[in-house]
Parts: C-alpha cells; structure tokens; sequence
C-alpha cells in the first residue's frame, strides 16, 4: 500500500461501541481498497473501507468501562 497523500490534520474519533478515542488521519492509496477498522479495545468494527482514502487510527485514549461490559 503506496502512500501518495496523507492528511495533514488527524482528528479525533470514538468508538461507538466502547468510547475508545482514537487519532484518525487519512491516506490516499495507489488503488482501491475494501476492509474494517476494527477497535483495539472491543474488537468490534468501527468503519468500513472501500476506495483509495483509508483511514489510519492510532488509540489515544481507553474508555473508563471495561470491554466486557458491552
């Protein structure tokens, strides 16, 4: 996966499932992509990603609750 581009401002994003905040950013790639960004803390799907921007997430912060919680 060739990066050409890469956004210049991450922003922030949660995990609708278990709060998680997480630094995204985007990258364009040399040809269309289909796969799941998956939460580290829940292992459950945050987004879905199709075509040549994909997001990239590092976790920045955990949510107060455990994960068997949800």
């Amino acid at each position: 996966m060739a990066q050409a581009w890469r956004d210049p401002e991450p922003n922030e994003f949660q995990c609708g499932q278990c709060g998680a905040l997480y630094e995204r950013s985007l990258v364009r790639i040399d040809r269309s992509c289909c796969d799941e960004a998956v939460c580290q803390v829940c292992n459950r799907v945050m987004t879905e990603l199709r075509g040549t921007l994909a997001p990239l997430y590092k976790l920045t912060r955990r949510p107060d609750r455990s994960p068997s919680l949800y």
